[in-house]
């Protein structure tokens, strides 16, 4: 069991999150892990992350996120208007990415908002019901790892080709620098299926994981959106309203 002391954590901490850590791994143990994640969350609103321990079902350790360690957003030199949450609106019909995503997975006729009715799929989601799978199981699904396996965007030419000139043509303009930009060449696909949980991950900003906070997220959904079949987002860096 790990002894938490500076730089790790506060003193004034240190008790209560040896006991958080304490639960936490019970709760793992006994695979109790919608209680472990609780606890989880827990720690990370004091304003701290885990440290996995070195042996199996050990209470591990925790240190400070953002920004006594990580590059928080409150460093971006981005211009107000590229840190707020703001809508765009694009010609789906120019950038057919479900349609092109669909045909990259081959679901047999199926269109992408109907995949979690595959048989295949069904077999999925039962076995991980069955087993009692956690989040991190459940979010990183057989969908995301066919896409993975087929290639991913980098992979496929007709969806790569997509990818770049929406970048060209859609969010080039958008930040607006004459300079150019940097972007992920096989952006991340995530296939969130229905029946598995809204909470699939905790709520955070990418700067707590070290991302540059100069980093831009757009987010491009490829079936239609709706209350249940969403993503929370906070309006503005470190306003913590997600919605």
């Amino acid at each position: 069991m790990s002894e938490m002391t500076a730089p790790w954590c506060d003193k004034a901490d240190a008790g209560i999150l040896q006991s958080l850590l304490e639960k936490r791994a019970a709760a793992r143990q006994v695979k109790d892990f919608a209680t472990a994640d609780r606890i989880h969350e827990q720690i990370r609103s004091m304003g701290y992350n885990i440290q996995r321990g070195p042996a199996l079902g050990g209470a591990g350790s925790v240190h400070k996120m953002c920004p006594d360690r990580a590059p928080g957003p409150e460093l971006s030199t981005l211009p107000a208007s590229l840190r707020s949450e703001v809508m765009h609106i694009y010609d789906t019909d120019a950038y057919p990415f479900d349609a092109l995503i669909s045909e990259l997975l081959d679901l047999n006729g199926q269109p992408l908002h109907k995949l979690h009715q595959l048989a295949e799929v069904q077999e999925w989601h039962h076995t991980m019901q069955l087993n009692d799978a956690r989040a991190y199981a459940v979010r990183r699904n057989m969908i995301d790892a066919r896409s993975k396996h087929l290639g991913g965007f980098r992979g496929n030419p007709a969806l790569n080709a997509c990818y770049l000139r929406f970048l060209r043509d859609i969010v080039l303009p958008i930040v607006g620098d004459d300079v150019g930009i940097f972007y992920q060449v096989d952006p991340c696909f995530r296939c969130h299926l229905p029946g598995t949980g809204y909470n699939l991950v905790q709520k955070h900003c990418d700067a707590d994981y070290f991302h540059s906070p100069n980093e831009i997220n757009f987010w491009v959904p490829c079936t239609t959106c709706f209350e249940s079949n969403t993503l929370f987002v906070e309006s503005a860096q470190k306003k913590r309203d997600f919605h």
